[in-house]
């Protein structure tokens, strides 16, 4: 193989890997959905028939902070189940209509930009008798929208009517009892300018 057919390959390789981080890897203003309240589980293994679980949408160094929020959990229908739901902070009020469409005022605080933030904690039920892999739940537009034609977003702490979208980590989704295990995307991918020095002459 040739230093230049080597090369192409190679950066090929870049350009996979810097997608699927762009598509994966929190950023600032991105909100997802996990399995435990860090936010770093996007898949569950072995939920059994009507098991109750815990989901967590979780928010990412939210730039100018965060007075109110408003996205909608869509879920498989007729497969899972709401049991509850706890809204964050403490004495935030949703004015959404349906289990899985929320528009949340925080009640005047102000959540703080830096680091990740538990939005709503949503305990549900896999209401199967025989649990089918990859039941996916996803992030999107509340109803009704502040966001046309429809995305998640919220309302920042900076002035009056300040709206924002969110962005998706992991694409905005989280998947129960997967039946194909994706393994993390690296941290860190080496740079266009890194790998071109390599294959200088």
């Amino acid at each position: 193989m040739t230093k230049y057919a080597t090369l192409a390959i190679a950066l090929a390789t870049v350009l996979a890997l810097s997608t699927a981080v762009s598509a994966g890897v929190p950023q600032p203003g991105d909100i997802g959905i996990f399995f435990d309240d860090a936010g770093t589980q996007t898949s569950r293994a072995g939920v059994g028939a009507f098991s109750f679980f815990d989901v967590f949408v979780v928010a990412f160094d939210v730039p100018g902070g965060l007075l109110g929020y408003e996205f909608a959990l869509q879920v498989p229908a007729g497969t899972i189940v709401s049991g509850g739901r706890q809204f964050f902070p403490a004495g935030a009020l949703d004015v959404g209509t349906g289990d899985d469409n929320w528009l949340v005022g925080t009640g005047g605080t102000c959540l703080s930009s830096n680091g990740h933030q538990v939005l709503v904690k949503y305990t549900s039920m896999l209401f199967l008798a025989q649990p089918n892999p990859d039941q996916t739940l996803c992030m999107g537009p509340a109803t009704p929208t502040s966001f046309p034609p429809g995305a998640p977003g919220y309302l920042t702490c900076l002035t009056a009517g300040d709206l924002r979208r969110f962005g998706s980590a992991y694409r905005g989704c989280a998947v129960i009892n997967p039946a194909v295990i994706t393994p993390p995307v690296p941290d860190a991918v080496s740079s266009f300018g890194a790998l071109k020095a390599q294959y200088k002459q």
